[in-house]
């Protein structure tokens, strides 16, 4: 409210292609993920919508990634020409090394700068 932000929400994954997908929900919410990881996890069905399009729409200058291992897919088509901010925690154990190289290498070539200040091993701060 005093950012005068009013954010709409829209539950659904974002990708390259419209469709739906599997969505497995954990009992600690914040650990659900489009890949079953456990036995616990309840699978639902959600709706997916382009990426690129919601990006255009919103105006979004400002990304908050935090997708368990989705990260990876995510930003490999994004077009993030308006973004200004990524904060995104990159889940290194699930993608591995080389992808998580590779994805702040892609950010990097795009104009984002790493800020190592307010980083840690596994989220990252990055703005133009």
């Amino acid at each position: 409210a005093l950012n005068k932000v009013e954010p709409k929400l829209s539950i659904c994954i974002l990708g390259d292609s419209e469709g739906t997908q599997d969505f497995y929900i954990m009992p600690d919410f914040w650990a659900s993920s489009q890949d079953q990881l456990s036995t616990e996890s309840r699978k639902i069905t959600v709706p997916v919508k382009l990426l690129n399009a919601e990006l255009k729409a919103s105006k979004a200058t400002f990304l908050i990634i935090d997708i368990e291992g989705g990260e990876y897919e995510l930003l490999k088509a994004a077009d993030l020409s308006q973004v200004q901010r990524i904060a995104i925690e990159i889940h290194h154990k699930l993608i591995g090394e080389v992808k998580t190289a590779e994805i702040i290498e892609r950010l990097q070539k795009q104009g984002f700068n790493l800020d190592k200040e307010i980083s840690t091993k596994q989220e990252f701060f990055f703005a133009r």
